[in-house]
């Protein structure tokens, strides 16, 4: 099925033919593939890199299992050090100690957006200028020392995978960029969201504690209502 997709052809439509060289210096095979559809298949730059992928996985999968659990540690780590971090920046922006006033004005101005948004509020569905926004405060994160540590880690295990059947590596782009990592978009979205929610609940018990009526003894109910009136004895 992976070579059927490389080539664009259905998998019920593929057809191969095969022959395994086993020279001592040169083990290698010569391989045929084709559509029984005759309008069907073509190779691109990009299949020829997933063909090569797909092979490479395949015989080195047991080289490459410790290098995948370790891609998957740092994967979990960046996500759980810019959650970290995400929370962390909110905190000091409620006590007013924090330092990197372009994040606390992305922060303010993503909650803003959110407001607005209906419907699911994850990446894949806000509008464009609410994802510029928490492309944004990904960047900000994206410089905090644990967070790019993990990140330069994580490429590192990346490039070495490349390298198996590429002798070109893949370009090092952003962390708001990179695909593997949605789930950090979503933990901005969703700790912004919390402290909106925090906000709210904070402003209402204030507002609460404000109109809640200071009774005294002298004041009671009973004597309030008999004020002026002579007793009855």
């Amino acid at each position: 099925c992976d070579i059927a997709r490389a080539f664009k052809i259905h998998p019920d439509h593929l057809r191969w033919y095969a022959a395994f060289h086993r020279k001592e210096k040169n083990v290698h095979i010569h391989m045929v593939v084709f559509s029984s559809a005759p309008r069907e298949g073509y190779l691109t730059k990009q299949g020829i890199r997933q063909l090569k992928s797909v092979f490479a996985r395949q015989v080195y999968r047991q080289e490459l299992i410790c290098v995948y659990e370790e891609q998957t540690m740092w994967r979990d780590r960046l996500g759980q050090e810019a959650a970290n971090a995400m929370v962390e920046s909110i905190r000091q922006m409620a006590s007013g100690t924090i330092q990197n006033k372009r994040l606390e004005n992305l922060t303010l101005k993503l909650d803003e957006q959110l407001c607005h948004v209906k419907g699911k509020k994850v990446y894949g569905y806000l509008p464009p200028d609410v994802k510029l926004t928490v492309d944004q405060i990904v960047e900000e994160l994206a410089q905090d020392p644990r967070v790019s540590h993990a990140y330069e880690l994580w490429q590192q295990l990346r490039e070495k995978v490349y390298s198996v059947y590429s002798k070109d590596l893949p370009l090092r782009i952003p962390l708001s960029a990179q695909k593997e990592f949605k789930s950090v978009r979503n933990i901005v979205i969703r700790e912004t969201l919390r402290m909106s929610q925090e906000l709210v609940q904070s402003e209402s018990s204030e507002i609460a504690g404000e109109i809640e009526p200071d009774v005294t003894a002298a004041d009671s109910p009973s004597e309030v209502q008999n004020e002026g009136v002579p007793p009855l004895f």
